[in-house]
């Protein structure tokens, strides 16, 4: 992965719950070189959030993430580790 890509990555750093309000809380962000040095980490869960049109048609993806909607916390939810730290970007 690229320092341009993640410099041009929008990164939030949120921990997911149950309710789509609590989700909205207390949400921060996560510098791009903070996050090329954690890629690989155990307790770190990276979500694209790109359409799949979009995410399909992209060269530019973060090792190691997954492709969810957004919009479905609960199926998402169950994929993460208890205990991580989630972070959703798009680029």
């Amino acid at each position: 992965m690229t320092k341009q890509l993640i410099g041009t990555t929008l990164v939030l750093l949120t921990l997911l719950s149950a309710s789509p309000p609590a989700c909205a809380v207390d949400v921060n962000m996560i510098e791009p070189a903070e996050l090329l040095l954690r890629i690989g980490s155990p307790d770190l869960f990276v979500v694209d959030v790109r359409t799949p049109s979009s995410w399909n048609r992209s060269d530019h993806k973060i090792p190691g993430a997954i492709r969810a909607n957004p919009k479905d916390v609960t199926e998402l939810e169950q994929q993460i580790p208890p205990g991580s730290e989630v972070v959703l970007y798009c680029a």
